[in-house]
């Protein structure tokens, strides 16, 4: 897994990212050992059910309006 993550940052590397974001489902394990690869912090996303208690340190973000609301 250590090999994937040094792969993956010598081609994001060049980008000089500040973070990886990930989604929670499987992409934890890449983005760790990419983002430890590029010294940098990794972050990841959680799709919260609506009936579930939103946690108190996330921010909700409400969906945009269709463009011809705009």
């Amino acid at each position: 897994m250590a090999a994937l993550g040094v792969a993956l940052a010598d081609r994001l590397g060049p980008l000089r990212p500040d973070i990886v974001l990930t989604a929670e489902a499987s992409g934890i394990a890449p983005a760790l050992v990419t983002a430890a690869a590029l010294g940098i912090p990794m972050i990841y996303a959680k799709k919260y059910s609506p009936t579930v208690e939103t946690p108190a340190l996330a921010r909700v973000i409400p969906p945009r309006p269709p463009r011809a609301a705009r």
